[in-house]
């Protein structure tokens, strides 16, 4: 046999004794393994029940403090809002139109009740643009704050999930 030949079938077999000695071993720890796994998945899909039913015996005073820091979140609004040089002038141009409209039913039903003939044109009211835009800012910010929430909810169910405890 020709010396290349032989010296490789050795190596060959030495490799696979090699490979027997190490073969159970690793059956036995991809084994361990996929135990400890399939510990872990029980594990937390334990915690996330366990988390889902604590959330789910509190959520209504969750969603309570909420609503009610919403109540005082408006209330803090308007006296914010009625601070706003900005605003009160706005608003004060809007009552003047409000102002306007109610002036003008009252000389419509004055010529009415005098007889006399309907000069005084319908009120208009003016696209109100400002609070259109307004409110879509406003729902555009608390929608990203309300994203952000959930996200800090999803990553508190899931660090309580993956705790160790």
């Amino acid at each position: 046999m020709n010396p290349d030949v032989s010296k490789a079938a050795d190596k060959l077999a030495k490799l696979r004794a090699q490979a027997d000695k190490f073969a159970a071993p690793l059956a036995e720890a991809e084994a361990a393994l996929a135990t400890a796994q399939e510990t872990e998945r029980a594990r937390r899909a334990e915690r996330a029940a366990e988390y889902d039913r604590a959330f789910a015996a509190s959520w209504h005073e969750r969603a309570q403090q909420a609503s009610d820091a919403d109540k005082a979140n408006r209330v803090r609004f308007v006296e914010l809002l009625a601070e706003e040089p900005w605003f009160m002038a706005y608003m004060a141009s809007r009552a003047e139109r409000y102002k306007r409209e109610k002036i003008m039913l009252a000389a419509q039903r004055a010529q009415s009740a005098t007889g006399q003939q309907g000069t005084v044109p319908e009120p208009r009211m003016y696209d109100l643009r400002l609070v259109d835009d307004l409110i879509e800012t406003t729902e555009r910010m608390a929608a990203e704050i309300g994203a952000a929430y959930a996200e800090e909810l999803d990553a508190t169910r899931t660090a309580y999930i993956e705790a160790t405890d």
